[in-house]
Protein backbone atom coordinates (compact mmCIF):
# COMPACT_ATOMS: atom_id res chain seq x y z
CA UNK A 1 0.00 0.00 0.00
CA UNK A 2 1.38 3.39 -1.06
CA UNK A 3 2.19 5.94 1.62
CA UNK A 4 0.79 9.50 1.64
CA UNK A 5 4.25 10.82 0.77
CA UNK A 6 4.35 8.57 -2.24
CA UNK A 7 1.02 9.97 -3.50
CA UNK A 8 2.25 13.53 -2.92
CA UNK A 9 5.46 12.88 -4.82
CA UNK A 10 3.54 11.37 -7.72
CA UNK A 11 1.19 14.35 -7.81
CA UNK A 12 4.07 16.82 -7.75
CA UNK A 13 5.87 14.92 -10.48
CA UNK A 14 2.73 14.97 -12.62
CA UNK A 15 2.28 18.71 -12.14
CA UNK A 16 5.95 19.35 -12.93
CA UNK A 17 5.59 17.27 -16.08
CA UNK A 18 2.56 19.30 -17.15
CA UNK A 19 4.45 22.54 -16.46
CA UNK A 20 7.37 21.30 -18.55
CA UNK A 21 4.99 20.36 -21.38
CA UNK A 22 3.32 23.77 -21.22
CA UNK A 23 6.75 25.47 -21.21
CA UNK A 24 7.81 23.38 -24.18
CA UNK A 25 4.57 24.27 -26.01
CA UNK A 26 5.01 27.96 -25.16
CA UNK A 27 8.63 28.00 -26.32
CA UNK A 28 7.65 26.18 -29.52
CA UNK A 29 4.92 28.73 -30.18
CA UNK A 30 7.25 31.62 -29.44
CA UNK A 31 9.95 30.19 -31.66
CA UNK A 32 7.55 29.91 -34.59
CA UNK A 33 5.74 33.19 -34.28
CA UNK A 34 6.52 35.92 -36.78
CA UNK A 35 6.98 38.44 -33.99
CA UNK A 36 10.38 38.72 -32.43
CA UNK A 37 10.39 38.04 -28.66
CA UNK A 38 13.27 38.92 -26.33
CA UNK A 39 13.08 38.27 -22.60
CA UNK A 40 15.39 40.22 -20.29
CA UNK A 41 16.09 39.44 -16.67
CA UNK A 42 15.82 41.98 -13.87
CA UNK A 43 19.50 42.73 -14.46
CA UNK A 44 18.82 43.60 -18.07
CA UNK A 45 20.59 40.57 -19.49
CA UNK A 46 18.94 38.57 -22.26
CA UNK A 47 17.41 35.36 -20.96
CA UNK A 48 15.58 34.26 -24.09
CA UNK A 49 15.43 35.29 -27.74
CA UNK A 50 13.24 33.52 -30.27
CA UNK A 51 14.11 32.71 -33.89
CA UNK A 52 12.30 35.75 -35.33
CA UNK A 53 14.20 38.08 -32.98
CA UNK A 54 17.47 36.35 -33.82
CA UNK A 55 16.79 37.00 -37.50
CA UNK A 56 16.11 40.67 -36.77
CA UNK A 57 19.29 41.06 -34.72
CA UNK A 58 21.39 38.97 -37.11
CA UNK A 59 22.24 36.37 -34.46
CA UNK A 60 22.63 32.69 -35.24
CA UNK A 61 21.70 30.20 -32.54
CA UNK A 62 25.17 28.67 -32.52
CA UNK A 63 26.76 32.08 -32.17
CA UNK A 64 24.40 32.99 -29.35
CA UNK A 65 25.34 29.85 -27.45
CA UNK A 66 29.05 30.48 -27.94
CA UNK A 67 29.07 34.14 -26.97
CA UNK A 68 28.26 35.78 -23.69
CA UNK A 69 25.42 38.24 -24.04
CA UNK A 70 27.51 41.18 -22.91
CA UNK A 71 29.54 40.70 -26.08
CA UNK A 72 26.47 40.95 -28.29
CA UNK A 73 26.21 44.35 -29.89
CA UNK A 74 23.89 46.14 -32.23
CA UNK A 75 22.86 49.65 -32.94
CA UNK A 76 19.34 50.93 -32.44
CA UNK A 77 18.01 54.14 -34.03
CA UNK A 78 14.81 56.03 -33.38
CA UNK A 79 12.33 57.06 -36.09
CA UNK A 80 14.41 60.19 -36.82
CA UNK A 81 17.58 58.16 -37.39
CA UNK A 82 19.18 59.14 -34.07
CA UNK A 83 21.26 56.35 -32.50
CA UNK A 84 20.04 55.42 -29.02
CA UNK A 85 22.40 54.89 -26.09
CA UNK A 86 22.07 51.55 -24.30
CA UNK A 87 20.21 53.08 -21.36
CA UNK A 88 17.42 54.12 -23.72
CA UNK A 89 16.81 50.64 -25.11
CA UNK A 90 13.20 49.56 -24.51
CA UNK A 91 14.05 46.97 -21.84
CA UNK A 92 16.17 49.48 -19.93
CA UNK A 93 13.39 52.07 -20.07
CA UNK A 94 10.98 49.56 -18.49
CA UNK A 95 13.48 48.61 -15.81
CA UNK A 96 14.10 52.28 -15.03
CA UNK A 97 10.48 53.48 -15.01
CA UNK A 98 8.53 50.32 -14.26
CA UNK A 99 6.08 51.26 -17.03
CA UNK A 100 5.43 49.48 -20.29
CA UNK A 101 6.64 51.02 -23.54
CA UNK A 102 4.18 51.02 -26.44
CA UNK A 103 4.45 51.41 -30.20
CA UNK A 104 8.03 52.48 -30.64
CA UNK A 105 9.32 52.66 -34.20
CA UNK A 106 12.97 51.63 -34.10
CA UNK A 107 15.61 50.68 -36.65
CA UNK A 108 18.01 47.91 -35.68
CA UNK A 109 21.48 47.52 -37.18
CA UNK A 110 22.58 43.88 -36.64
CA UNK A 111 25.92 43.18 -35.01
CA UNK A 112 27.31 41.87 -38.31
CA UNK A 113 26.57 45.22 -40.03
CA UNK A 114 23.76 43.67 -42.05
CA UNK A 115 20.74 45.51 -43.38
CA UNK A 116 18.84 47.78 -41.06
CA UNK A 117 15.54 46.27 -39.91
CA UNK A 118 12.64 48.56 -39.01
CA UNK A 119 10.45 47.28 -36.20
CA UNK A 120 7.42 48.24 -34.16
CA UNK A 121 8.49 47.56 -30.59
CA UNK A 122 6.67 47.01 -27.30
CA UNK A 123 8.23 46.28 -23.94
CA UNK A 124 6.32 45.19 -20.84
CA UNK A 125 7.40 44.22 -17.29
CA UNK A 126 6.65 40.84 -15.73
CA UNK A 127 6.24 41.31 -11.98
CA UNK A 128 7.21 38.94 -9.17
CA UNK A 129 4.89 38.16 -6.29
CA UNK A 130 6.33 40.98 -4.28
CA UNK A 131 5.63 43.45 -7.12
CA UNK A 132 9.20 43.80 -8.27
CA UNK A 133 10.12 43.43 -11.91
CA UNK A 134 11.24 39.91 -12.53
CA UNK A 135 11.56 40.07 -16.33
CA UNK A 136 10.96 42.37 -19.27
CA UNK A 137 9.37 40.98 -22.41
CA UNK A 138 10.16 42.88 -25.60
CA UNK A 139 8.21 42.13 -28.79
CA UNK A 140 9.30 43.27 -32.22
CA UNK A 141 7.23 43.30 -35.41
CA UNK A 142 9.48 43.55 -38.46
CA UNK A 143 7.93 46.13 -40.79
CA UNK A 144 11.02 46.66 -42.93
CA UNK A 145 9.28 45.58 -46.11
CA UNK A 146 6.36 47.93 -45.43
CA UNK A 147 8.79 50.76 -44.72
CA UNK A 148 10.74 50.02 -47.89
CA UNK A 149 7.52 49.76 -49.87
CA UNK A 150 6.44 53.11 -48.42
CA UNK A 151 9.82 54.59 -49.27
CA UNK A 152 9.54 53.18 -52.78
CA UNK A 153 6.07 54.67 -53.13
CA UNK A 154 7.31 57.99 -51.76
CA UNK A 155 10.29 57.90 -54.12
CA UNK A 156 7.99 57.02 -57.01
CA UNK A 157 5.64 59.84 -56.08
CA UNK A 158 8.61 62.21 -55.79
CA UNK A 159 9.81 61.14 -59.22
CA UNK A 160 6.30 61.56 -60.59
CA UNK A 161 6.04 65.01 -59.03
CA UNK A 162 9.42 65.85 -60.53
CA UNK A 163 8.29 64.65 -63.94
CA UNK A 164 5.04 66.61 -63.69
CA UNK A 165 6.91 69.69 -62.49
CA UNK A 166 9.17 69.50 -65.55
CA UNK A 167 6.56 68.21 -68.02
CA UNK A 168 6.13 70.46 -71.07
CA UNK A 169 2.39 69.69 -71.17
CA UNK A 170 -0.25 70.95 -68.78
CA UNK A 171 -1.45 68.37 -66.25
CA UNK A 172 -4.29 68.71 -63.77
CA UNK A 173 -6.09 66.36 -61.39
CA UNK A 174 -9.80 66.88 -60.70
CA UNK A 175 -12.41 65.15 -58.56
CA UNK A 176 -15.71 63.63 -59.66
CA UNK A 177 -17.35 67.07 -59.54
CA UNK A 178 -14.75 68.62 -61.81
CA UNK A 179 -13.00 70.57 -59.02
CA UNK A 180 -9.28 71.08 -59.58
CA UNK A 181 -7.17 69.27 -56.96
CA UNK A 182 -3.72 69.64 -58.49
CA UNK A 183 -2.10 71.58 -61.33
CA UNK A 184 1.45 71.48 -62.64
CA UNK A 185 3.53 74.55 -63.57
CA UNK A 186 3.00 74.06 -67.32
CA UNK A 187 -0.78 74.12 -66.79
CA UNK A 188 -0.53 77.35 -64.77
CA UNK A 189 1.81 78.95 -67.30
CA UNK A 190 -0.42 77.95 -70.21
CA UNK A 191 -3.48 79.64 -68.70
CA UNK A 192 -1.58 82.42 -66.86
CA UNK A 193 -2.83 81.54 -63.36
CA UNK A 194 -1.08 80.97 -60.05
CA UNK A 195 -1.74 77.50 -58.54
CA UNK A 196 -3.74 78.94 -55.64
CA UNK A 197 -6.04 80.71 -58.12
CA UNK A 198 -6.99 77.37 -59.70
CA UNK A 199 -7.04 74.87 -56.84
CA UNK A 200 -10.57 74.33 -55.58
CA UNK A 201 -12.06 75.95 -58.69
CA UNK A 202 -14.08 74.19 -61.44
CA UNK A 203 -11.90 72.91 -64.23
CA UNK A 204 -14.21 74.75 -66.62
CA UNK A 205 -12.53 77.95 -65.40
CA UNK A 206 -10.25 77.69 -68.43
CA UNK A 207 -13.17 77.48 -70.88
CA UNK A 208 -14.96 80.47 -72.41
CA UNK A 209 -18.14 81.23 -70.37
CA UNK A 210 -20.43 80.28 -73.26
CA UNK A 211 -18.97 76.73 -73.33
CA UNK A 212 -18.73 76.00 -69.59
CA UNK A 213 -22.09 74.27 -69.16
CA UNK A 214 -21.41 72.02 -72.14
CA UNK A 215 -17.92 71.17 -70.87
CA UNK A 216 -19.26 70.40 -67.39
CA UNK A 217 -21.83 68.01 -68.89
CA UNK A 218 -19.16 66.27 -71.01
CA UNK A 219 -16.99 65.86 -67.91
CA UNK A 220 -19.92 64.39 -65.95
CA UNK A 221 -20.49 61.84 -68.71
CA UNK A 222 -16.79 60.98 -68.69
CA UNK A 223 -16.87 60.35 -64.92
CA UNK A 224 -20.01 58.20 -65.29
CA UNK A 225 -18.55 56.02 -68.04
CA UNK A 226 -14.90 56.00 -66.95
CA UNK A 227 -13.82 55.86 -70.58
CA UNK A 228 -10.85 58.01 -71.51
CA UNK A 229 -11.49 60.55 -74.21
CA UNK A 230 -9.62 63.18 -76.16
CA UNK A 231 -10.95 66.35 -77.70
CA UNK A 232 -9.99 69.67 -79.23
CA UNK A 233 -11.50 72.65 -77.42
CA UNK A 234 -11.40 76.41 -77.23
CA UNK A 235 -9.91 77.76 -74.00
CA UNK A 236 -9.31 81.13 -72.38
CA UNK A 237 -6.36 82.33 -70.31
CA UNK A 238 -6.73 84.56 -67.25
CA UNK A 239 -5.87 87.61 -69.37
CA UNK A 240 -8.43 86.64 -72.00
CA UNK A 241 -6.05 85.14 -74.55
CA UNK A 242 -7.92 82.65 -76.74
CA UNK A 243 -6.28 79.25 -76.99
CA UNK A 244 -6.95 76.05 -78.86
CA UNK A 245 -6.09 72.99 -76.78
CA UNK A 246 -6.15 69.22 -77.03
CA UNK A 247 -7.27 67.72 -73.70
CA UNK A 248 -6.98 64.02 -72.87
CA UNK A 249 -8.95 62.83 -69.82
CA UNK A 250 -8.30 59.51 -68.09
CA UNK A 251 -9.42 58.07 -64.77
CA UNK A 252 -6.86 58.01 -61.95
CA UNK A 253 -6.43 54.33 -61.09
CA UNK A 254 -7.48 53.34 -57.58
CA UNK A 255 -9.12 56.65 -56.72
CA UNK A 256 -12.31 56.46 -54.64
CA UNK A 257 -14.29 58.63 -55.09
CA UNK A 258 -13.24 58.90 -58.74
CA UNK A 259 -10.57 61.35 -59.80
CA UNK A 260 -9.35 62.20 -63.27
CA UNK A 261 -6.02 63.31 -64.66
CA UNK A 262 -6.09 65.56 -67.70
CA UNK A 263 -3.21 66.23 -70.07
CA UNK A 264 -3.46 69.52 -71.96
CA UNK A 265 -1.49 70.57 -75.04
CA UNK A 266 -1.66 74.10 -76.44
CA UNK A 267 -2.03 73.82 -80.22
CA UNK A 268 -2.93 77.48 -80.78
CA UNK A 269 0.16 78.20 -82.85
CA UNK A 270 -0.33 75.02 -84.85
CA UNK A 271 -3.98 75.96 -85.38
CA UNK A 272 -2.99 79.42 -86.58
CA UNK A 273 -0.53 77.85 -89.00
CA UNK A 274 -3.17 75.40 -90.22
CA UNK A 275 -5.70 78.19 -90.73
CA UNK A 276 -3.07 80.29 -92.47
CA UNK A 277 -2.20 77.35 -94.71
CA UNK A 278 -5.87 76.75 -95.48
CA UNK A 279 -6.30 80.44 -96.34
CA UNK A 280 -3.25 80.38 -98.57
CA UNK A 281 -4.38 77.18 -100.26
CA UNK A 282 -7.81 78.71 -100.79
CA UNK A 283 -6.18 81.80 -102.21
CA UNK A 284 -3.98 79.69 -104.49
CA UNK A 285 -7.00 77.71 -105.66
CA UNK A 286 -8.85 80.94 -106.25
CA UNK A 287 -5.95 82.41 -108.19
CA UNK A 288 -5.63 79.21 -110.20
CA UNK A 289 -9.27 79.46 -111.23
CA UNK A 290 -9.55 83.24 -111.62
CA UNK A 291 -8.45 85.72 -114.22
CA UNK A 292 -5.87 87.95 -112.61
CA UNK A 293 -7.07 91.19 -114.18
CA UNK A 294 -10.86 90.99 -113.86
CA UNK A 295 -11.41 88.59 -110.93
CA UNK A 296 -13.80 86.50 -113.03
CA UNK A 297 -13.11 82.84 -113.72
CA UNK A 298 -10.45 82.03 -116.28
CA UNK A 299 -11.09 80.20 -119.54
CA UNK A 300 -10.04 76.75 -118.27
CA UNK A 301 -12.31 76.94 -115.22
CA UNK A 302 -15.21 78.20 -117.37
CA UNK A 303 -14.96 75.13 -119.57
CA UNK A 304 -14.76 72.84 -116.52
CA UNK A 305 -17.95 74.40 -115.10
CA UNK A 306 -19.62 74.23 -118.49
CA UNK A 307 -18.85 70.52 -118.84
CA UNK A 308 -20.58 69.84 -115.50
CA UNK A 309 -23.53 72.08 -116.41
CA UNK A 310 -23.93 70.33 -119.75
CA UNK A 311 -23.96 66.90 -118.07
CA UNK A 312 -26.66 68.06 -115.67
CA UNK A 313 -28.65 69.59 -118.52
CA UNK A 314 -28.54 66.32 -120.48
CA UNK A 315 -29.33 64.14 -117.46
CA UNK A 316 -32.23 66.15 -116.03
CA UNK A 317 -33.39 67.76 -119.30
CA UNK A 318 -32.97 71.22 -117.85
CA UNK A 319 -32.53 74.26 -120.12
CA UNK A 320 -29.07 75.76 -120.51
CA UNK A 321 -27.87 78.89 -122.32
CA UNK A 322 -24.49 80.52 -122.87
CA UNK A 323 -23.57 84.11 -123.63
CA UNK A 324 -20.46 85.35 -125.45
CA UNK A 325 -19.68 89.10 -125.45
CA UNK A 326 -16.89 91.17 -126.86
CA UNK A 327 -15.93 94.81 -126.05
CA UNK A 328 -16.47 96.92 -129.16
CA UNK A 329 -13.49 98.78 -130.64
CA UNK A 330 -11.22 97.60 -127.84
CA UNK A 331 -8.02 97.94 -129.90
CA UNK A 332 -8.96 101.53 -130.62
CA UNK A 333 -9.41 102.18 -126.88
CA UNK A 334 -5.94 100.78 -126.18
CA UNK A 335 -4.37 102.76 -129.02
CA UNK A 336 -6.10 106.04 -128.07
CA UNK A 337 -6.08 105.98 -124.26
CA UNK A 338 -3.36 103.44 -123.45
CA UNK A 339 -3.31 99.93 -122.07
CA UNK A 340 -4.01 101.11 -118.51
CA UNK A 341 -7.29 102.60 -119.72
CA UNK A 342 -7.99 99.38 -121.63
CA UNK A 343 -7.43 97.35 -118.44
CA UNK A 344 -9.75 99.69 -116.57
CA UNK A 345 -12.46 99.12 -119.20
CA UNK A 346 -12.10 95.33 -118.85
CA UNK A 347 -12.34 95.56 -115.05
CA UNK A 348 -15.45 97.77 -115.26
CA UNK A 349 -17.13 95.43 -117.74
CA UNK A 350 -16.28 92.42 -115.53
CA UNK A 351 -17.71 94.18 -112.45
CA UNK A 352 -20.90 94.99 -114.35
CA UNK A 353 -21.23 91.36 -115.47
CA UNK A 354 -20.70 90.14 -111.89
CA UNK A 355 -23.39 92.51 -110.56
CA UNK A 356 -25.85 91.68 -113.35
CA UNK A 357 -25.88 87.88 -113.37
CA UNK A 358 -27.73 85.56 -111.01
CA UNK A 359 -25.97 83.70 -108.20
CA UNK A 360 -26.26 80.43 -110.14
CA UNK A 361 -24.74 81.92 -113.30
CA UNK A 362 -21.02 81.56 -114.00
CA UNK A 363 -19.00 84.32 -115.68
CA UNK A 364 -15.43 84.30 -116.92
CA UNK A 365 -12.93 86.01 -119.16
CA UNK A 366 -12.76 84.02 -122.37
CA UNK A 367 -9.63 85.78 -123.56
CA UNK A 368 -8.53 89.31 -124.47
CA UNK A 369 -11.63 91.49 -124.47
CA UNK A 370 -14.06 88.55 -124.75
CA UNK A 371 -16.22 87.33 -121.87
CA UNK A 372 -18.30 84.19 -121.47
CA UNK A 373 -21.36 83.63 -119.27
CA UNK A 374 -22.94 80.27 -118.44
CA UNK A 375 -26.67 80.49 -117.62
CA UNK A 376 -28.08 77.23 -116.24
CA UNK A 377 -31.82 76.51 -116.10
CA UNK A 378 -32.85 79.40 -118.38
CA UNK A 379 -34.49 79.21 -121.82
CA UNK A 380 -33.57 81.14 -124.96
CA UNK A 381 -35.99 84.03 -124.34
CA UNK A 382 -34.77 84.43 -120.77
CA UNK A 383 -31.14 84.40 -121.94
CA UNK A 384 -31.84 87.05 -124.62
CA UNK A 385 -33.56 89.26 -122.03
CA UNK A 386 -30.60 88.89 -119.64
CA UNK A 387 -28.17 89.71 -122.46
CA UNK A 388 -30.08 92.84 -123.47
CA UNK A 389 -30.22 94.03 -119.86
CA UNK A 390 -26.46 93.50 -119.51
CA UNK A 391 -25.77 95.32 -122.83
CA UNK A 392 -27.67 98.36 -121.60
CA UNK A 393 -25.89 98.38 -118.21
CA UNK A 394 -22.46 98.29 -119.89
CA UNK A 395 -23.43 101.05 -122.34
CA UNK A 396 -24.38 103.23 -119.36
CA UNK A 397 -20.95 102.90 -117.70
CA UNK A 398 -19.29 106.15 -116.60
CA UNK A 399 -15.49 105.97 -116.90
CA UNK A 400 -12.89 108.57 -115.86
CA UNK A 401 -12.33 109.48 -119.51
CA UNK A 402 -15.60 111.33 -120.16
CA UNK A 403 -15.40 110.99 -123.93
CA UNK A 404 -14.82 107.24 -123.73
CA UNK A 405 -17.90 105.14 -124.46
CA UNK A 406 -17.97 101.38 -123.89
CA UNK A 407 -20.31 98.99 -125.65
CA UNK A 408 -20.36 95.25 -126.18
CA UNK A 409 -21.62 92.88 -128.85
CA UNK A 410 -23.33 89.80 -127.42
CA UNK A 411 -24.17 86.38 -128.85
CA UNK A 412 -26.57 83.96 -127.11
CA UNK A 413 -27.00 80.23 -127.74
CA UNK A 414 -29.33 77.76 -126.03
CA UNK A 415 -28.72 74.04 -125.69
CA UNK A 416 -30.38 71.83 -128.27
CA UNK A 417 -30.43 68.07 -127.82
CA UNK A 418 -27.33 66.60 -129.42
CA UNK A 419 -25.16 69.68 -128.78
CA UNK A 420 -21.73 69.10 -127.32
CA UNK A 421 -19.84 71.80 -125.46
CA UNK A 422 -17.78 73.04 -128.37
CA UNK A 423 -20.76 73.20 -130.72
CA UNK A 424 -22.76 75.25 -128.19
CA UNK A 425 -19.84 77.66 -127.71
CA UNK A 426 -19.35 78.00 -131.46
CA UNK A 427 -23.01 78.94 -131.96
CA UNK A 428 -22.74 81.67 -129.31
CA UNK A 429 -19.48 82.89 -130.89
CA UNK A 430 -21.05 83.10 -134.35
CA UNK A 431 -24.04 84.99 -132.93
CA UNK A 432 -21.65 87.47 -131.28
CA UNK A 433 -19.84 88.13 -134.58
CA UNK A 434 -23.21 88.62 -136.28
CA UNK A 435 -23.90 91.38 -133.70
CA UNK A 436 -20.61 93.00 -134.66
CA UNK A 437 -21.37 92.77 -138.38
CA UNK A 438 -24.83 94.25 -137.79
CA UNK A 439 -23.30 97.40 -136.26
CA UNK A 440 -22.14 96.34 -132.74
CA UNK A 441 -23.72 97.20 -129.38
CA UNK A 442 -26.49 94.66 -129.91
CA UNK A 443 -27.59 91.09 -129.05
CA UNK A 444 -28.11 88.16 -131.42
CA UNK A 445 -29.13 84.54 -130.88
CA UNK A 446 -27.36 81.65 -132.54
Amino acid sequence: MDSPNSHLQQSLAHELDEIRQQQTLLLTLLDHTHAGVVVHGADGRVRYINSSARAIFGIKLATMLEMEDEKWSWWIFDANGVRLPADRYPAQQVLQTGAAVENLLLAIQPFDAGDIRWCKVKAAPVHDLDGSIRQVVVTLIDITEQIRAGEAVAASEARLRGILEQAPVGVCVSDDKGTLLSVNPAFCQMFEYQPEELLGQPMTTINPPAYRDVMAELYRRFIDTGKAYRGEWEALSKRGTQLTIIATHTMLAGSNPPQAVTFVIDISEKKHLENDLISKNTLLEKRASEDGLTGLLNRQTIFERMELALQRCQRYREPLAVMMLDVDFFKQINDTYGHEAGDQVLRQVAATIHESIRSVDVAGRYGGEEFFILLPNIDNNGALAAAERLRQQIAALKLPQQELEVTVSIGVASYVEGDDMQFLVNRADLAMYKSKRDGRNRVNAG
